[in-house]
C-alpha cells in the first residue's frame, strides 16, 4: 500500500514537471520523458490490480475490525486516516489508467512504436474488467464466489480470445502475437483452475507449463490465417467496388449517348 502511495504521487509528480517543462523547452529532459513512460507501462500492465485491490482493502471488515489488521478498529483513529487516503489514491489510479488507456497507445501504424494498434477500447474496457474483479475477490471469498470468479474468468477469457482474432490489435507482429498468446493463456489457465475445483487433482501446473509452447504456435498461425482472411476480404470488396464504378460509368455513358464498346 505505502509503495502504492509513492509510485503513484511521483508518477503525478512527474506529470507536472513534463508539462512545465513543455511550455519552457529550455528545461526539457529527455531522461524524465522515458522514466515516465516506462512507468506508465508498468502502472497499467502489473501494478494496476495490486495497487487497486492494496487501496480498496482498506474498506474491507469483520466484525468492526481490519481483515488483516484484527488490532484496527475500522472507521475509528487512524483506520480513518488510511480510509480518506486509500480512497483518494484509488480515484487516482482510476482515473490515471482511464486516460492513459485511451490516449497513450498510438491508433495509427507508427514504426518507432511496437504499442501502436487500431483502436483503444480493448485498454479501458481491461481497466474496467481488473477493477470489478479485483473489488469482487477482496469482499467475497467464500466456496461460491471462487466458483463465479473462475465463471468470469473463462467467460472474459473466451470473449477476450475472440476480440483478439475478430481485431489482430497490434501492428507489431512479435508485440500482436505475444499479446495474443497471453490471452489464450489466460483462458487455459481458467480451464485449469476449474478442472482443479472439479477433479481435485494435482500436477495442473505442469500441463499449464506443457501447454504454453503450443498456445504460441497455435496463436502465432491464427494471426497469419487470420490476415490473409481479412486481405481477402477486403480484396473482394475492393473488385466489387471498381466493378460498380465501371457499371456506373457504363450507365452514364448510355445516358448521354455515348457509344460504349
Amino acid at each position: 500500500m505505502i509503495f502504492g502511495f509513492f509510485y503513484i504521487a511521483f508518477l503525478l509528480a512527474l506529470l507536472v514537471y513534463m508539462n512545465y517543462f513543455l511550455k519552457n523547452r529550455k528545461h526539457y529532459v529527455e531522461s524524465v520523458v522515458r522514466l515516465l513512460r516506462v512507468m506508465i507501462l508498468l502502472m497499467y500492465w502489473i501494478f494496476y490490480q495490486p495497487f487497486f485491490e492494496s487501496f480498496i482493502s482498506i474498506i474491507h471488515c469483520e466484525d468492526g475490525y481490519h481483515y488483516l489488521d484484527r488490532g484496527m478498529a475500522c472507521f475509528e483513529g487512524l483506520h480513518i486516516f488510511y480510509f480518506v487516503l486509500c480512497i483518494i489514491f484509488l480515484i487516482l489510479l482510476f482515473s490515471t489508467n482511464i486516460i492513459v488507456a485511451m490516449l497513450y497507445n498510438e491508433t495509427q501504424p507508427v514504426q518507432e512504436d511496437c504499442l501502436s494498434r487500431l483502436e483503444s477500447s480493448f485498454e479501458v474496457a481491461l481497466v474496467i474488467y481488473r477493477s470489478i474483479v479485483a473489488t469482487f475477490a477482496t469482499f467475497c471469498s467464500s466456496e461460491v464466489c471462487s466458483w463465479i470468479l473462475i465463471s468470469v474468468f473463462i467467460l472474459a477469457s473466451i470473449l477476450l480470445c475472440y476480440q483478439y482474432y475478430k481485431q489482430i490489435p497490434y501492428y507489431n507482429s512479435f508485440v500482436s502475437i505475444f499479446w495474443g498468446s497471453l490471452i489464450f493463456i489466460s483462458f487455459w489457465i481458467s480451464i485449469n483452475a476449474l478442472l482443479m475445483k472439479l477433479l481435485r487433482v494435482n500436477g495442473h501446473i505442469v500441463i499449464i507449463f506443457i501447454g504454453i509452447p503450443f498456445i504460441a504456435f497455435l496463436v502465432k498461425n491464427l494471426r497469419e490465417k487470420r490476415i490473409e482472411t481479412l486481405l481477402k476480404t477486403n480484396m473482394d470488396k475492393l473488385k466489387l467496388d471498381i466493378d460498380s464504378l465501371i457499371q456506373v460509368h457504363k450507365m452514364t455513358d448510355f445516358s448521354r449517348g455515348v457509344n460504349c464498346d
